[in-house]
């Protein structure tokens, strides 16, 4: 399941997409007026209007195998490796917004000609992160706080909005592929195949950063508003920028988790201003 800021939508096990929430028509006694109308993150049409039980999107192409939320935007990912979209999000991501899922030509084309193929997607705000199967990530629409790490030069800003699929600035890496990352409103933070982390964000980070931990000592990454971080494989949190547990201990410009026996956390996440972890209850 993904969700968007007035919306969300399910992907089941049979490749169909149900969506819910804010159906593109506004409230109020003018809700019929074209002029203040906007086309739906739901993707059932024009004038739906609050869809309060989740619907099948059934004018996608195709089975689909990923989908992804944003800020008034949905993307689906076919069977076939294409990518679809729908909401007024769209214009950010170089197609003209629509309430029923259209191919997106631009990303698809860019996809097609470099022989490539989305391993991961995501979307926060008006944008879109896109894992490629050669373990890098490529970037589109609005750069919510330089969660893009895109900026070659921090002092000249060029990129606030980024038109066409964009690759992060990764020449840090020197040569380690992307096999994980995290998205939130205004953070980044990716892992690569030698087991190291690294971040941006926050409106202060505009490349990526290394985040200070030992390569091959994490389980999981996550990002969330202001704020990024680690579980390591003794079950310890770390997190920079935003102080989100009371039981912690701050080391350099890192904050560590007191609490070394927190192997039942399986997932932590948030977005945008609110944070929640997965537990394995077993273990609790």
């Amino acid at each position: 399941m993904a969700a968007g800021c007035r919306h969300s939508i399910a992907l089941t096990t049979a490749g169909d997409v149900y969506a819910w929430g804010f159906g593109g028509r506004t409230g109020g006694v003018f809700k019929y007026l074209p002029f203040l109308q906007s086309e739906s993150s739901v993707g059932l049409g024009d004038n739906k209007g609050d869809v309060l039980v989740p619907e099948v999107v059934e004018s996608l192409k195709e089975k689909v195998k990923q989908i992804a939320a944003g800020s008034d935007v949905s993307l689906a990912l076919g069977q076939s490796g294409k990518v679809y979209g729908w909401g007024s999000g769209l214009c950010s991501l170089g197609a003209e917004p629509s309430s029923k899922p259209v191919e997106l030509d631009d990303i698809n084309f860019f996809l097609d000609s470099h022989h490539a193929h989305v391993k991961k997607m995501k979307s926060t705000g008006k944008n879109a992160v896109f894992l490629l199967d050669d373990g890098r990530l490529y970037v589109i629409g609005k750069n919510n706080g330089g969660a893009f790490a895109t900026r070659e030069n921090p002092r000249i800003v060029t990129d606030n909005s980024v038109i066409g699929l964009t690759k992060i600035v990764d020449t840090d890496l020197k040569g380690q592929k992307i096999v994980k990352f995290k998205l939130s409103d205004n953070s980044l933070i990716f892992l690569t195949d030698s087991g190291e982390v690294y971040y941006s964000g926050f409106h202060s980070k505009f490349r990526p950063e290394r985040f200070p931990v030992k390569p091959g000592t994490v389980k999981t990454i996550f990002a969330t508003h202001d704020s990024v971080g680690v579980v390591d494989k003794s079950g310890r949190i770390g997190f920079l920028n935003d102080q989100i547990l009371s039981n912690s201990e701050k080391k350099g410009n890192v904050f560590l988790s007191r609490e070394d026996k927190l192997n039942n956390v399986l997932k932590i996440g948030g977005a945008y201003q609110l944070r929640y972890a997965v537990v394995d209850a077993k273990n609790w």
